[in-house]
């Protein structure tokens, strides 16, 4: 995703994940991602014990180094 967003000349990249999900957090990290953010109240789970309740999310930010440094 990251080569395909660059290779189309977008520098910016943004998602948000539950803080717990531990995996995709280091996944995204791995590839550049930082955490810009927490964004309140945003999202519901679907399932589980959490299921229908208001969840906050860590809010990640990937910027191009190549994409727009010129």
């Amino acid at each position: 995703m990251v080569a395909a967003a660059e290779d189309s000349g977008i520098w910016t990249l943004q998602c948000s994940i539950f803080p717990e999900n531990t995996a995709s957090l280091a996944l995204h990290r791995a590839e550049g991602f930082r955490i810009v953010g927490v964004r309140e109240r945003v999202a519901q789970m679907t399932y589980g014990p959490q299921a229908g309740k208001w969840r906050d999310t860590l809010f990640l930010e990937r910027r191009s180094a190549t994409v727009g440094a010129t």
